[in-house]
């Protein structure tokens, strides 16, 4: 499977994601339930996909310091996630790109 185009120049970017098996989440924002559950049900699985050769990344909506709460709760390591304030990856891709309240995205 081809990804699209956005995905590739940003792994292009990242060291050790140039190529070979690579398991690349597009997460929203970080406090969003979904986010939380599907990194809840990775984490157990990671050293499998380790084993097996397959680097794991995770790109997500927020900050570092939003970062370091997210992989505290969900044992998600933090090395292996990427944050980015503005969701320059999910515009580019037409994905979600959070939601939009006052206050930014954890009032909401």
């Amino acid at each position: 499977m081809q990804a699209p185009a956005p995905l590739l120049q940003r792994l292009q970017r990242t060291p050790g994601l140039q190529s070979g098996r690579r398991l690349v989440l597009l997460l929203s924002q970080l406090g969003d339930f979904d986010s939380m559950v599907y990194a809840l049900a990775l984490v157990p699985e990671l050293p499998r996909l380790e084993a097996a050769g397959i680097r794991t990344r995770a790109i997500a909506i927020g900050d570092s310091a939003g970062a370091d709460r997210f992989c505290t709760y969900t044992g998600f390591p933090r090395e292996a996630l990427e944050v980015e304030a503005e969701p320059v990856l999910h515009r580019e891709l037409g994905l979600y790109e959070g939601l939009k309240a006052p206050g930014g995205a954890w009032p909401g």
